[in-house]
């Protein structure tokens, strides 16, 4: 498989909210904010992100193990 760079921004918007653009206009931008009391609870935090990285990634392993 290859491996591609690929460029990755973090803007503080305010407070605990973070713009997060990939690849410039490729992708649409994501929105991470902290839940309350410390944010606004308007996007995921980190850990949300995360977590849902590690369940794509396991899925998109498993298909290709299955399709094979």
């Amino acid at each position: 498989m290859d491996e591609k760079e690929f460029d990755l921004t973090l803007t503080l918007r305010e407070g605990f909210q973070f713009d997060t653009e990939f690849d410039g206009e490729k992708m649409a931008n994501l929105l991470f904010d902290e839940p309350s009391p410390l944010g606004e609870d308007e996007g995921p935090n980190a850990a949300r992100v995360l977590g849902a990285a590690v369940g794509n990634c396991l899925s998109a392993s498993l298909l290709f193990c299955l399709r094979k």
